[in-house]
């Protein structure tokens, strides 16, 4: 069904844009139920709340906690601050904007899913659940329904000796796979059962227990470690498990079917058709024991009182005082936002990420995009030796040109010597480049383009090669002037071909370590309570928190500011991307 504000308004302006979810918004709620206008009122004062009613629980549940976190963070700041509490003025105008961008787009996105949602129920007269939890216990309960109806009838079909593996199966893992002369699957499958088995009984046990109490002394890296371990190797145990009932029962069926099970036809299978799955094996294991584990072990660390900082009022891990290790639940996230000189580290460091980020991005971006559609001009001759400079420029090593860069804007750099020999400044009026941190920003930020923008327009001079002509030449027949091409096809055609590469550079430049580290080393400390420096982002400061806090590493409170890295860079990543047009209009640019 399409509403009346659907059929009279087709946005092409900012303001059309506003009048059709206004419009739009109204006609759903005049058909809707009583319940959905609820829904729907609800979600404009509290965006979530309303969306988990319409039925994106998980959506719902993560905007409202969002929300939440957005409007207690700005009113305690803002209370830190009436107090007297040193933060900085530029980055709490930051920060507020940020947060009121942020409170702004969860407000926009609800009401938004009350439209969607409301049409669909329109359409049918059904909710349209897309909640993850609910798609996964239907399809568990499909499964399991479609695993008992098969079984059944195999077991019906089949003779007294199949009966009895079918039986044996739910005990042990490869007899049946043995039987059916399946050696391979069936050697794995039992090696697989014993030896997590065995584990657990040794040590594996006793080690969860540890995990779980978690009271400590000494070896606390093994505490976590090997029971993250056991916990892993049951979870890997319960997923082969299941893999060899259903095995188990497709074997069954096809000696039901008349079908020969051979041991020939099993390596046959694994060479042919299943060489893909025994190919990925290895990099998921890499995966799980290098990225997966590292962020359980991260994420439980921030839960723990594991720091050897000495903090009045937390008794943190240390085995020479009688501290032992021990969950300690939102103790860390506490201090980070109780403690005022981790407030202000927090404030100043978020602020200066986010707008490191978002220049970084751009800069190279358009920097790039600019230098492509210059060399792509006919006009240009030698076109090879400009990219080709470009191209030495990015195959240079990074930290070299960075510490040469650096080296230059020091003290008794040469940037400060011509300075003093043309008499612009004065022999004892030496800018200080890097201590100053308005000009180590922005030169951090300028030196990052010539870093980043040969990228960029080799990426561009690609991309614009693909762009149809026939495109041009109809706009040329339309009398459509350059900017006007370049506004409605050439950009648009980029943007589309690198949202996800743009994506990508944003979330990394988050994580940008070594232009930060190695042109200041994250500045000089911005409070004398504090840890961070004026030009730390979140990466370097979780660094020096770890690393350079003078023999007393805070490892929980790092892995509070890790956490809220990861969810920065996932959220962003995930929410741009989805409403991009390289996702929801894929077709369009076929």
């Amino acid at each position: 069904m399409e509403t009346t504000a659907l059929k009279k308004y087709r946005p092409s302006s900012f303001l059309e844009r506003i009048l059709y979810g206004i419009y739009a918004w109204r006609d759903v709620y005049e058909a809707s139920d009583g319940y959905a206008k609820a829904a729907m009122i609800v979600n404009l004062p509290l965006p979530g709340v309303g969306t988990a009613m319409l039925g994106r629980l998980e959506k719902g549940m993560l905007a409202f906690l969002a929300y939440f976190f957005v409007w207690f963070l700005a009113i305690y700041v803002g209370i830190e601050k009436a107090m007297g509490t040193e933060i900085d003025t530029f980055s709490l105008v930051v920060l507020y904007v940020v947060l009121a961008a942020a409170v702004g787009f969860m407000v926009v996105s609800g009401f938004n899913t009350s439209i969607r949602k409301g049409q669909e129920r329109l359409k049918d007269g059904k909710w349209h659940p897309e909640s993850v939890f609910q798609k996964g216990a239907k399809s568990i309960a499909h499964g399991f329904r479609k695993y008992v109806s098969d079984y059944r009838n195999a077991y019906r079909a089949t003779g007294e000796k199949n009966r009895v593996l079918l039986i044996l199966s739910f005990f042990v893992m490869g007899i049946g796979e043995l039987f059916f002369r399946q050696v391979v699957k069936g050697l794995v499958y039992l090696f697989i059962q014993v030896g997590v088995i065995f584990y657990l009984v040794l040590r594996g046990a006793a080690d969860i227990g540890t995990l779980f109490a978690l009271n400590v002394l000494d070896s606390p890296n093994s505490a976590f470690v090997y029971g993250i371990i056991a916990i892993a190797l049951i979870v890997f145990l319960l997923f082969a498990y299941l893999s060899h009932l259903k095995a188990i029962l497709g074997l069954v069926k096809e000696e039901n079917e008349g079908k020969e099970v051979t041991l020939r036809g099993e390596l046959s299978s694994y060479i042919n058709d299943k060489f893909p799955v025994l190919a990925l094996i290895i990099p998921v294991l890499g995966a799980v024991t290098f990225t997966i584990l590292p962020i359980i072990f991260m994420v439980l660390t921030a839960f723990t009182n594991y720091s050897y900082k000495t903090v009045p009022g937390y008794e943190n891990y240390n085995p020479n005082r009688g501290f032992p290790l021990r969950w300690t639940g939102f103790e860390a996230f506490e201090r980070l936002f109780a403690d005022n000189s981790s407030l202000v580290d927090m404030v100043n460091v978020f602020g200066w990420t986010i707008i490191w980020a978002i220049f970084a991005t751009f800069t190279c971006y358009f920097g790039g995009l600019l230098l492509a559609l210059l060399l792509n001009k006919k006009a240009v001759k030698g076109k090879v030796i400009y990219r080709s400079i470009f191209v030495v420029a990015m195959a240079l090593p990074q930290f070299v040109s960075l510490l040469v860069v650096r080296s230059m804007f020091d003290r008794y750099g040469i940037v400060n010597n011509i300075l003093v020999e043309t008499g612009l400044i004065a022999s004892d009026a030496r800018i200080m480049f890097w201590e100053d941190g308005n000009w180590a920003k922005f030169l951090i930020i300028l030196i990052n383009m010539w870093v980043g923008i040969p990228y960029y327009m080799l990426l561009m001079s690609g991309l614009l090669l693909n762009i149809p002509k026939d495109l041009y030449e109809a706009a040329d027949i339309e009398g459509a002037s350059g900017w006007q091409k370049f506004t409605s096809i050439t950009f648009p055609q980029i943007f589309f071909m690198t949202t996800p590469v743009l994506i990508t550079s944003f979330v990394n430049n988050i994580n940008n370590f070594n232009v930060i580290w190695f042109l200041t080393g994250g500045g000089r400390v911005a409070t004398i309570s504090g840890t961070a420096g004026n030009t730390d982002i979140l990466i370097t400061w979780l660094y020096k928190l770890t690393f350079q806090s003078g023999g007393q590493p805070d490892y929980n409170l790092a892995a509070v500011v890790g956490i809220i890295m990861f969810v920065i860079s996932a959220t962003c990543s995930l929410v741009i991307f989805q409403r991009s047009k390289a996702y929801n209009a894929e077709e369009e640019y076929r």
